[in-house]
């Protein structure tokens, strides 16, 4: 599994922006958490991710940080065997988020493996691992705020079905 990902484990963040609602806060408490979404909120939360983390279109920065002069040479050496210097972004990151559902378990990731190797690369771009010099070519950094824009779509599906649900009960 890729180590770039957003996860919503269980409903714990629904059941926070439930009782953060103080007219429905009494009721609330003991009313049952949705656990359907709708695929309308999953393809929006998709959409969230692909259009925050896509492939930046501005020039790099020069010179590009590189960590090492190790890194720098082995990173020209691989794209020299690729055919691919001058660098072209290829948009295969773009194209790699999936939404998986499980019980319990919404997770939203990037699966762009490395052709070469099939290794996960997105780590590296935009994940806990990025590099100086794809903050140099622009690459966003994955941050708190960032995942909760991702999930925003799925929790607020969840919170209006919890609040229909509740609704329901009162008149039914």
């Amino acid at each position: 599994m890729s180590d770039v990902k957003v996860t919503l484990h269980g409903v714990d963040e629904v059941k926070k922006r439930i009782t953060n609602l103080r007219r429905y806060t009494a009721k609330i408490q003991n009313a049952p958490v949705p656990t359907v979404v709708s695929k309308t909120a999953l393809d929006a939360s998709l959409k969230q991710a692909q259009e925050l983390y896509k492939t930046p279109k501005n020039k790099p920065r020069y010179p590009l940080r590189w960590k090492s002069d190790k890194q720098r040479i082995a990173v020209i050496i691989r794209l020299k065997e690729e055919g691919n210097l001058p660098y072209k972004r290829t948009g295969r990151q773009d194209a790699a988020w999936r939404v998986s559902v499980k019980t319990n378990e919404i997770t939203i990731s990037n699966e762009a493996r490395d052709p070469k190797t099939g290794k996960f690369y997105a780590i590296f771009t935009i994940g806990a691992f990025q590099q100086p010099f794809h903050k140099d070519t622009s690459w966003t950094k994955r941050t708190t705020t960032i995942e909760k824009q991702i999930l925003k779509p799925i929790t607020d599906d969840l919170l209006k079905r919890a609040l229909d649900g509740i609704e329901k009960s009162k008149h039914g």
